[in-house]
């Protein structure tokens, strides 16, 4: 079994002429300020770029490829997380459900049913629907400057041999791709409307398009799970975590 790497830790690399600060990980931090310039006179107002900050969180994903057929659209999430001496984000696509129609007289044609809604969160995927492993390697450490940031990222396709042996292969090989993306604000349902950007992606070793990601904020964690609990006949379901509180005891 082969499995790709886990994505590198991306160090914070803020310009030493700027100073900021936020309340918690994970917010917006608040506008950098500038070192003050006593010598000029009379005082300059500085015109402050316009900013974008890429939140921690889940990001809804939409890729999609040029054409048409079974394997030209996908959706997932990209996890962004901070840490202590920088960020990590990696991401998952899954291939977009769809059914075959036939026409009389015309070939047989796919046809992909809607993506995910981001008002519903973080999406559960079908396991078997799973394709891609996205392994971020650049992303803005802190503030985006003007309407658009760079997204580097490697892809590695996930192949199943078998129902007990798996592993994942890049592709293609020994390459890596850059998303130029756009800040624009979100279709509706987004939660985070001003969390939310487009932009295509290009191979780098070729510099040919490949495909257009979209990439919107839907929730403040990192993944959602389902818990299902069976019990045997003649046992009791729990009812709560077990926790020991305040009246209980052990």
């Amino acid at each position: 079994m082969s499995v790709p790497p886990l994505p590198d830790l991306l160090p914070v690399n803020l310009p030493q002429v700027l100073s900021a600060a936020s309340s918690k990980d994970g917010e917006i931090p608040l506008p950098p300020v500038l070192t003050p310039l006593p010598e000029l006179r009379p005082p300059i107002i500085w015109p402050w770029p316009r900013f974008r900050y890429i939140n921690t969180g889940a990001w809804l994903v939409n890729y999609e490829l040029p054409g048409v057929g079974i394997a030209t659209k996908f959706d997932g999430t990209i996890r962004v997380e901070n840490n202590a001496a920088g960020r990590t984000a990696s991401g998952d696509l899954y291939q977009r459900p769809g059914f075959w129609i036939n026409f009389p007289g015309l070939p047989r044609q796919w046809l992909s049913r809607p993506p995910p809604s981001p008002s519903g969160g973080i999406p559960i995927q079908p396991r078997k629907a799973y394709r891609y492993y996205l392994r971020i390697t650049r992303i803005d450490e802190f503030f985006s400057f003007g309407s658009t940031f760079k997204l580097g990222f490697q892809k590695y396709k996930y192949v199943e041999v078998d129902k007990n042996n798996f592993t994942w292969t890049q592709e293609p090989a020994d390459s890596e791709y850059t998303a130029t993306m756009t800040w624009t604000t979100a279709p509706a349902g987004y939660p985070f409307p001003s969390d939310y950007a487009e932009g295509d992606v290009v191979l780098d070793k070729t510099g040919a398009v490949e495909g257009r990601l979209k990439m919107g904020r839907v929730s403040d964690f990192y993944r959602k799970v389902v818990v299902e609990i069976d019990n045997v006949p003649g046992s009791e379901r729990p009812l709560d975590n077990g926790i020991v509180g305040p009246g209980h005891e052990d």
